[in-house]
This record gives structure tokens, sequence and C-alpha cells, in this order.
């Protein structure tokens, strides 16, 4: 339990793949399948973020969660 005194970053979850989209889609089915009890996590958010149309087009800025605030509901309603 230290890292969550000291880090709000516990762990990273990385994919590969020989494309960008096979990658997408194993990184995709790791949080599917990621169960994190006891805390609150960006996964729902990361998840929507994968499967956006603009990310999947390769259109991704700075402001990117500015301008997409509507995935941004997905991951508030767990947290508090």
């Amino acid at each position: 339990m230290r890292c969550l005194k000291h880090s709000i970053r516990c762990c990273k979850i990385i994919s590969w793949a020989p494309d960008r989209e096979r990658a997408i889609a194993r990184l995709d089915s790791a949080l599917e399948e990621t169960i994190l009890l006891g805390v609150d996590s960006l996964i729902p958010l990361h998840r929507a973020i994968l499967i956006d149309e603009d990310f999947m087009e390769r259109k991704i800025t700075t402001d990117y969660l500015e301008t997409h605030a509507d995935l941004l509901s997905g991951w508030l309603v767990g947290l508090g």
C-alpha cells in the first residue's frame, strides 16, 4: 500500500503489436480484463479514448480532453 500514499501511478499497462490498430486492440483487451479493488481508476476513460473516432484516426492534439469532454463523464461518475 505504500505506493498509494506516495505515488498516483501504481501500475502501467503497455501493449505492443506489429501495427497500431492491433496494439490498441490488445491494450483495450488488457484494460477490459483488469480488476482493481478498493481504488478508483481511469480505466473507463482510457477505454473510451481507445475507441474514439478521432483517436483512431490519429486526430489528437494537446487539447484532446478539452475538445472531447464527453469522454470524461464515463469515469467521473465512479469517482468520489
